[in-house]
């Protein structure tokens, strides 16, 4: 499964952007693709750059976390979790004492470490914490 934006200016120079074709690349109506004729004439835009049919096993594995998702509760509760460890990951690491702190960003370090280097914004980092781990001194 993919997705793909082609600008209009692009979407015809196949010289300079060489395409896999493929079935599902002709244009859809009236019917230029059951008339199987030899070259290949692209839809337009992104849709001529298709190939083929979606690997039924890539759906499966797709359907299988979009119900793991519905079932956690949606993307809200996903994200709200998501904000929570990252955020208990950070209490941590300050709790034990291993961060150092962002004002000696510049100064070498008295002591070994870990820099965190995301935003400390947790709506600026998204899902993660960046870490720079320092040599000792």
């Amino acid at each position: 499964l993919g997705a793909i934006f082609v600008h209009a200016r692009h979407a015809a120079d196949d010289g300079a952007y060489p395409r896999l074709t493929g079935w599902w690349g002709v244009p859809h109506a009236p019917g230029p693709r059951f008339e199987m004729r030899h070259g290949f004439d692209a839809a337009p835009g992104a849709a001529g750059f298709a190939c083929s049919n979606v690997n039924p096993l890539m759906v499966a594995c797709l359907l299988a976390s979009l119900r793991t998702l519905r079932d956690a509760g949606g993307i809200q509760a996903a994200r709200r979790k998501s904000r929570l460890l990252t955020g208990y990951l950070e209490l941590l690491l300050h709790e034990e004492e291993l961060t150092v702190p962002r004002a000696a960003a510049q100064a070498q370090p008295a002591r070994c470490g870990i820099r965190i280097i995301t935003p400390a914004d947790p709506r600026r980092r998204g899902c993660q914490l960046s870490l720079r781990v320092l040599p000792p001194p």
